[in-house]
């Protein structure tokens, strides 16, 4: 690399909540306020010749407020109500540096977005039986958005307008939820959901035509059914769940070469899968888990151009299994050293990813190996720690970028020491 790359974030968050409490009533108030200041340099070529580099600040201002009020008496009734309101200030620059044109240029691109949003809610929950209940919910959310945007071509000591919007967006969507639960006892329980699921559109800070400046909302339709239960005097401790989710206009990420990322609405996707999880308590001092997911998730319908066809392919970033399985165990010492030892050791696996829709490139499954020591005394703990111990190579990240393709490896064998102490 011969441009220097850094990322640097500052962050500033602040909350405040308020509580009102009746024999029926429980009103609640959380108000939050949240600055980032970003600044971001990178060398996007990849390699010690003066190609290309960008220089990019951004900053951040949130504001949201969220009020509740909730039915806390007993009952085969309950209810609750709320309102959300945001508001959402984005200020971005980013300055690209194309050494390898010729001749070279500079893009200056200047952004100001501002996201203004209110959603109101209501879950009802109605014990119909005994064992059976029943909740229902209902959202509405509005947002506005709107985005000021200019990009100028600075070569040499000319300066040319390339491109420059001025445009409002306004999005609302209802969304409903239905989950009925049947319970024998206890923790033992069977549940079905269906849930309607909404992500709303934007706009695209690069682009090649003028219809892909914004991108739409996207949709979902979410089903799924389960089933919990404890075995041998809670000894066994087991959930499974399978699900289904239809996705309309879905956003997909998209690199465009030598500019950025944007977003375009992909058509139709289905996911479906399976969850399984247990949990085994041999003894109060030890335990034993394993959770595994299965998803099959594929393009119903993405007609990339007149020409490629997307429809069938798997989505990317979307794991086909992930696996977790581990053991702690706990032994009381009482020694003026510590007064317990806990050891811990997992293995995570996860695989096969693809990184792009065309499905060219794939991460075959992988799994890592990580483990701990703890010492405990009064309130210090001190943990050793390894992540990685095999030292598994994988593949992080993939991207194609002017011709060439690049790649960021996971990160290898790491150990480190944490300290904590509890006041």
């Amino acid at each position: 690399l011969n441009h220097p790359s850094h990322y640097e974030r500052l962050i500033y968050d602040a909350g405040l909540q308020a509580d009102y409490h009746t024999p029926r009533l429980w009103l609640r108030a959380q108000s939050s306020l949240q600055w980032l200041d970003d600044t971001y340099e990178v060398d996007q070529d990849a390699s010690p010749r003066d190609l290309y580099h960008a220089l990019q600040g951004e900053r951040q201002r949130l504001l949201s407020q969220e009020i509740n009020l909730r039915d806390v008496s007993e009952g085969i009734y309950g209810w609750n109500f709320g309102l959300f309101a945001f508001h959402h200030d984005i200020r971005r620059s980013t300055d690209v540096f194309l050494q390898m044109a010729k001749p070279p240029y500079q893009l200056e691109k200047r952004y100001h977005d501002r996201n203004s949003g209110i959603a109101l809610y209501h879950q009802s929950e109605l014990q119909i039986t005994p064992r059976l209940a029943l909740e229902a919910g209902l959202r509405y959310d509005f947002e506005k958005a709107h985005s000021i945007h200019h990009e100028n071509k600075l070569t040499g000591g000319t300066v040319e307008l390339r491109n420059q919007y001025d445009s409002p967006l306004t999005f609302s969507q209802w969304t409903p939820k239905v989950t009925l639960q049947y319970h024998f006892n206890g923790f033992d329980q069977l549940y079905a959901t269906w849930a309607r699921g909404y992500k709303t559109g934007g706009f695209n800070t690069v682009f090649e035509a003028e219809h892909e400046r914004t991108f739409d909302p996207e949709k979902s339709w979410n089903y799924e059914i389960g089933g919990k239960t404890t075995l041998f005097d809670s000894r066994l401790m087991a959930e499974a769940a399978l699900f289904y989710i239809d996705i309309r206009n879905q956003q997909v990420k998209q690199l465009l070469d030598l500019q950025g990322v944007k977003i375009r609405n992909a058509g139709r996707s289905i996911s479906k899968g399976a969850e399984l999880s247990l949990k085994i308590v041999p003894s109060e001092a030890a335990l034993v888990y394993l959770t595994y997911g299965y998803t099959h998730a594929t393009f119903h319908s993405y007609r990339y151009s007149e020409e490629i066809d997307y429809s069938g392919n798997y989505l990317p970033f979307v794991p086909r299994h992930t696996l977790t399985v581990g053991a702690e165990q706990r032994f009381e010492l009482r020694s003026p050293v510590s007064d317990r030892l806990l050891l811990h050791v997992s293995y995570t696996g996860m695989g096969e990813r693809y990184w792009n829709e065309d499905n060219r490139v794939r991460q075959s499954f992988y799994g890592l190996l990580n483990a701990s020591v703890a010492i405990e005394k009064g309130s210090l703990r001190v943990t050793l720690w390894g992540k990685n111990i095999l030292n598994e190579r994988q593949l992080g990240y993939y991207f194609e970028s002017a011709g060439r393709s690049l790649g960021k490896p996971g990160k290898p064998f790491t150990t480190g020491v944490t300290i904590d102490y509890s006041f």
